[in-house]
């Protein structure tokens, strides 16, 4: 369908409006994956369930909670950084 559907629609336009769909797609994942807009609304950093989190970007949570950092200690520095709260059972 999809190939039936770039042939009916002229190439020019078709280049003209593709990269605005990657634009979409991420704009969709933040809000509804990362809870962005509501963040923004509320002038809060807060996750998408609503609990309050650091102020690191997303890619960096996700990749410390991937982590097994269970016996160590997370070293976090300014701002609000003792909210990061993702590593179960982390020495405090």
């Amino acid at each position: 369908m999809k190939q039936s559907l770039k042939k009916l629609i002229p190439k020019k336009l078709l280049e003209k409006y593709y990269p605005y769909k990657w634009q979409y797609l991420n704009i969709k994942t933040l809000i509804k994956e990362y809870n962005q807009l509501q963040s923004m609304k509320e002038w809060k950093s807060i996750d998408k369930n609503n609990n309050p989190i650091a102020w690191y970007t997303y890619p960096t949570l996700e990749y410390l909670n991937a982590l097994d950092l269970r016996d160590k200690i997370v070293l976090e520095w300014g701002g609000v950084a003792h909210l990061y709260t993702g590593v179960q059972g982390q020495k405090k």
